[in-house]
């Protein structure tokens, strides 16, 4: 797996690369204040690609729910939505899963969409040989797609198929509590049999191939600076679509995005830096996006001094996170616990699962100072000088600055900070070249699980080293368990052991999303994890 993931990310720095010139994009369209049935908005990241069985990062995101529509989707209260699914069922050993397509589904060019298309997508992600998926490893409850993706065997054998034009069937290798949680992750939205295809890895910047089933579809692709989008007129609920032209717009700095609204080049900004809440309260242009990640430590647990529980426990406890916060921005917020301070429970009650768990440390000094102690370090005496790797950003500069100032004061501990691109920060990370670095995760889909099964055992994302018997049986245990009560409890106690008993990962903050968007335009909403939907919205005329 960790082979795997490396392939994975040395796909990530390619794209990245390659789509990361900006340039003047004024060509690309004026303010949508000349025409209220359209926009401009900003895509605040341009890493990856329009490829749901590819790079499918920050640009996909954006383009994603504008123009794709999955089989099923999540509200803002993390209930199931239907989508392209008309219905589903589950066998009763829940080893199988049956999804219905609504017959009215159309692809921007008129043709159907239809089982096969969603089977495109899934196995170009997981063929072995040409996937360039950061996410297909994550499929791997389907029977035969780990085997499939690590190469060891074809994607004919991988337990998907289409038993006619709107009937998918999945074969599990085992009951999977959260599959549907899977299922509406990019790597099962749709993709047109015949046309997308792996060999053909730039299909989706050509219009006449870059079909949709959602609301939009594209007309003009300019790498690195723009795209348009047209109302599609075959879409499904395009009653319900106002909008009849959106520019997306490629500005990566955040200063610039500020600056381009405030010109009304654009009229949607996203990805602002924390001044902007200062700026705009109050006033209906701003808009928050609680975002489902978490900022933490990541120690090396297969090396001294980290090893030792009580070390890591002591610089947990050692930390004031609200301080630490306060250093950077209004935008982040402390949290001690793992799994995102706002991803809503399992159980559907409206409820977070930190408030289910509550707090999940104590910050204490004096208590910190006796763990280490008790380690062999009283005052931090013969405590080694050790390493902390963060992306040499200013809001991850000023969150190390914190955490070496904190640990030197309350544990007499020395912290070398090691700014470095962020990149080569993740390849350090997963070449195992740290002692400390700085880690963040943000929920590909919106279950427990996605954090949890980062650190098992067997998992290629599990950098620190962490083996833990206990923890894997807690990890295989929720994964099987199909009453959301019985897995509710066990993932709480998974994280608990993760998080306070064993302190292999240390919560610092969560953060939130600063958009801007042009007063005029209303009808926007919210999915369970936190992202903003505009296919709907609408402006006064």
């Amino acid at each position: 797996m960790r082979k795997v993931f490396r392939k994975m990310a040395a796909a990530v720095l390619a794209v990245v690369t390659a789509m990361s010139m900006l340039a003047g994009c004024g060509q690309a369209g004026s303010s949508s204040s000349a025409s209220p049935k359209s926009i401009v908005i900003q895509a605040g990241n341009s890493e990856g690609d329009l490829d749901p069985a590819g790079v499918a990062l920050g640009m996909f995101i954006q383009y994603s729910r504008l123009c794709l529509e999955p089989l099923i989707t999540y509200d803002s209260e993390g209930k199931v939505e239907n989508a392209m699914a008309e219905s589903y069922e589950e066998s009763e050993d829940g080893l199988t899963w049956t999804f219905h397509l609504r017959k009215d589904g159309k692809w921007s060019d008129g043709s159907a969409v239809t089982a096969a298309d969603f089977v495109n997508t899934i196995k170009r992600a997981l063929d072995g040989t040409t996937s360039k998926s950061i996410y297909a490893d994550m499929l791997s409850p389907i029977v035969g797609a780990a085997d499939a993706y690590a190469g060891k065997a074809s994607v004919d054998e991988v337990g998907v198929k289409a038993l006619d034009d709107y009937t998918i069937e999945f074969k599990l290798e085992a009951p999977c509590s959260y599959f549907l949680k899977l299922i509406a992750m990019q790597c099962c939205y749709p993709s047109k049999d015949g046309v997308a295809t792996n060999e053909n890895a730039s299909w989706y910047t050509n219009p006449s191939t870059s079909l949709a089933n959602g609301a939009f579809y594209m007309t003009e692709y300019v790498q690195g600076q723009y795209y348009v989008l047209k109302k599609n007129p075959n879409y499904y609920d395009a009653d319900k679509v106002y909008l009849e032209e959106i520019t997306v717009k490629f500005i990566d700095d955040a200063t610039a995005a500020v600056s381009a609204y405030k010109t009304n080049e654009i009229d949607y900004a996203t990805n602002l830096p924390a001044y902007v809440m200062t700026e705009y309260e109050g006033k209906s242009n701003l808009v928050l996006q609680p975002n489902i990640t978490t900022r933490f430590i990541l120690f090396n647990v297969t090396k001294a001094p980290f090893d030792n529980a009580k070390v890591r426990q002591a610089i947990s406890m050692a930390l004031d996170r609200a301080e630490i916060c306060k250093t950077v921005g209004d935008d982040y917020e402390a949290s001690t616990q793992f799994i995102a301070k706002y991803m809503l429970s399992n159980l559907g009650t409206g409820k977070t699962f930190s408030e289910e768990s509550g707090e999940l440390i104590d910050e204490d000094i004096e208590k910190a100072k006796a763990l280490l102690a008790e380690a062999g370090y009283p005052n931090g005496e013969g405590f080694p000088t050790v390493t902390y790797n963060y992306p040499n950003n200013e809001q991850d500069k000023l969150i190390a600055q914190a955490i070496q100032a904190q640990l030197k004061s309350a544990l007499n501990i020395n912290v070398e900070l090691n700014g470095m691109e962020s990149q080569v920060c993740v390849s350090e990370r997963n070449a195992g070249n740290f002692d400390m670095t700085r880690h963040n995760w943000t929920a590909d889909y919106d279950d427990a699980m996605d954090y949890l099964l980062m650190w098992t055992s067997s998992s290629g994302l599990n950098d620190a080293g962490i083996s833990d018997a206990e923890y894997d049986k807690l990890c295989e245990d929720a994964t099987a368990e199909l009453d959301e009560t019985k897995r509710n409890a066990i993932m709480h106690e998974a994280e608990a052991l993760l998080v306070t008993e064993q302190a292999y990962v240390v919560p610092i903050a969560t953060n939130k999303t600063i958009c801007l968007l042009n007063p005029e335009y209303t009808g926007y909403t919210f999915d369970s994890s936190g992202q903003v939907i505009l296919k709907f919205i609408r402006a006064e005329e």
